[in-house]
């Protein structure tokens, strides 16, 4: 077994009577988030606890243009704030052979605009055009058992992927979107990655925790040192500068990315822990700046 060295950091539960100078002020922007109890997306203000129900959906993302991409009942779908009507890019087809036509479950949109990264219910992954949902690239090999799953976009058009039972770690594309190549030390099983907004760190879930690595591996970080918890989807603030992730009892936690106290944003809004009995866990959130 491959022994690592961990940077571990001390973790101080006190909050500032100011959410907007709690670690560095990372309780602004808007948190995308999915209620998976009803199937319902929400819309939340960091700044001020004010929680939005959308409308009904898996999973969303906020595209460049403003628009929401969605995983829905008729597979991956833009519509606007309203979820009123919807465009369907790519129908997910109950009868289809073919992975990629079906069971989808988390997206994201490159950088712009143009192209959605998806995986499904059998962790593959591949790329479509978000103009009519053909698939322009599959993140392995046809019929192989070695899948990719969570893959998110870095700035220059590449994908980073968590691998699979079968073909462990986490991976980055080439620009391309033909190789996947493997960019962690060997971690066993490390989940859920996601890239930073920069392109220079990946955050991702090892045995049940939050760490973080640098791109090409190095400096590897454990960010959550309680052994108690149980988390899942780290996602990145707008700036780089702070995570957050569901904990255990669906608890949304967000600590600075170098590591640091936790803020629980239910012990900051309690109203939010009585009107959202436990945040869904079963589709990353997406944090943008507005």
């Amino acid at each position: 077994m491959l022994t690592l060295g961990l940077t571990l950091f001390a973790c101080d539960d006190e909050l500032e009577d100011d959410p907007a100078e709690q670690a560095g002020g990372a309780l602004s922007g808007t948190f995308y988030w999915t209620d998976s109890a009803s199937v319902e997306i929400h819309k939340l203000d960091l700044a001020t606890g004010a929680d939005t129900k959308l409308g009904g959906a898996h999973q969303v993302r906020r595209a460049p243009d403003g628009k929401l991409l969605i995983v829905g009942a008729k597979g991956i779908e833009e519509t606007d704030e309203a979820v009123i009507s919807t465009r369907v890019i790519k129908t997910s087809d109950v009868n289809s052979v073919d992975d990629a036509e079906v069971n989808y479950v988390t997206l994201d949109v490159s950088p712009d605009g143009t192209k959605i990264a998806y995986d499904t219910l059998g962790s593959a992954s591949y790329v479509c055009s978000r103009a009519d949902g053909a698939v322009v690239a599959r993140l392995q090999p046809q019929g192989e058992r070695d899948t990719f799953s969570r893959p998110t976009w870095t700035p220059d058009g590449r994908i980073v992927a968590s691998g699979s039972f079968f073909k462990q770690g986490i991976y980055i594309s080439d620009a391309a979107l033909t190789t996947m190549t493997r960019i962690d030390p060997n971690l066993e099983q490390p989940r859920q990655a996601a890239v930073s907004p920069d392109g220079t760190k990946v955050a991702f879930i090892l045995k049940k925790l939050v760490f973080v690595m640098n791109v090409d591996g190095s400096g590897l970080t454990q960010i959550d040192t309680d052994d108690t918890e149980n988390d899942s989807w780290p996602t990145w603030s707008p700036d780089g500068k702070s995570i957050a992730y569901y904990a255990t009892a669906g608890h949304l936690k967000i600590r600075p990315a170098a590591g640091g106290a936790a803020i629980d944003v239910f012990d900051t809004y309690p109203a939010l822990a009585s009107k959202i009995v436990v945040f869904g866990t079963s589709a990353p959130p997406h944090w943008v700046a507005l």
